[in-house]
């Protein structure tokens, strides 16, 4: 079964949910604190935990992106979706 860890983080945008597999990223969306529910609708079949100390360092990385855009970005993406979606 896969494991996916997630965090709430805090940005001049708005709060935001972070969560990552063993891979890397899977999912950044602005959301109110409080709508997992988000991330069992999507991985149905995993795991989800929240881990804010775990993330804490990919939290923080994406409050910087979220407020310098043009920094670029060095966490990694572990990207899904069907072979055409993946393509583009």
């Amino acid at each position: 079964m896969e494991t996916i860890r997630y965090a709430w983080g805090r940005s001049s945008l708005g709060d935001f949910l972070a969560a990552s597999s063993d891979r890397g990223l899977v999912l950044v969306e602005f959301a109110s604190a409080g709508a997992a529910d988000i991330l069992s609708d999507r991985f149905q079949d995993a795991e989800i935990i929240e881990e804010p100390l775990f993330m804490s360092a990919t939290v923080e990385r994406l409050v910087e992106l979220i407020e310098y855009p043009d920094v670029p970005s060095d966490l990694p993406v572990d990207m899904r979706g069907s072979e055409f979606e993946l393509s583009v």
